[in-house]
């Protein structure tokens, strides 16, 4: 069978499915995280009613693989937004309403999972090593657009006192460049976006013939970590495309209207 395992995350196999973890991640033990593969599916909100009940058998398979509680899973409801909420003491739940128009979380609070859903978009699993806390963002190319990855470092320096160099981003499957194919319109809106990066050219690849523009999004949110003041060792890219492994990832470029989302899980163990 295929593997998507490479020298910065490993595919774990389990009776249920299977799943990358980052190699850096797994360092900290009093951490847990994983990205979901085929079969596992947690659905999208639009879906949720249709899909409710393999959803839950999903996020119930995933702690029970984490060894953590399944009442401990947040998940937001998300809408391409740059909107990130802070998840207190005993904040959980699937959709609850306070976690309307949401992309992304960040908590120190331990025994709190903060699941995230993906089709293609951009998972940024962060950590931080000092102050104990993290974050799980949701970067669409609109997300991306809004700099969602670099307000999670503003954030997380606000809510939890962390420094930009202590922190971990861990950038999980998406789709990358090779497939990324957008027209003129989303280009320009980039461009403009971007024109503080004194290279953002090299980020765009352009077939002329066709009018078509092929965006690198994965070297844009890494210059925009490093710009928040990550240093470069600290950005660890899965280096997978979820449209190259549709067979493994669920891809709503590849599928469309067919397909599934995978989770990016990310929480602190409670102390035993």
């Amino acid at each position: 069978m295929h593997n998507l395992t490479n020298r910065n995350v490993i595919q774990m196999d389990s009776e249920h499915s299977s799943y990358l973890q980052f190699r850096r991640l797994l360092e900290y033990p009093g951490l847990f995280h994983m990205i979901t593969l085929k079969p596992w599916d947690v659905g999208t909100l639009s879906t949720w009613e249709k899909k409710e009940e393999t959803a839950r058998n999903t996020i119930k398979e995933i702690a029970e693989e984490l060894q953590t509680d399944e009442q401990a899973f947040v998940r937001p409801c998300q809408t391409h937004s740059d909107h990130i909420r802070r998840i207190g003491e005993g904040e959980r739940g699937i959709y609850p309403d306070f976690l309307a128009d949401t992309d992304g979380l960040v908590t120190d609070v331990p025994g709190t999972a903060l699941l995230l859903g993906f089709g293609d978009c951009t998972p940024l699993l962060f950590y931080d090593p000092v102050q104990k806390a993290i974050a799980n963002i949701h970067s669409g190319w609109r997300g991306t657009l809004a700099r969602i990855g670099s307000k999670a470092v503003t954030r997380m320096q606000e809510e939890f006192g962390s420094r930009p160099e202590d922190l971990i981003c861990c950038i999980g499957p998406h789709i990358r460049s090779c497939h990324f194919e957008v027209d003129e319109d989303v280009y320009r809106m980039f461009a403009e976006g971007f024109s503080d990066f004194a290279d953002f050219e090299t980020f765009v690849r352009r077939d002329a013939a066709r009018n078509k523009y092929f965006i690198d999004t994965t070297a844009i949110n890494t210059e925009m970590l490093r710009l928040a003041g990550l240093k470069e060792e600290n950005i660890i890219d899965s280096e997978v495309c979820t449209v190259c492994e549709s067979s493994l990832c669920h891809s709503y470029r590849a599928e469309k209207a067919a397909s599934g989302r995978m989770a990016a899980v990310i929480g602190i163990r409670k102390p035993e």
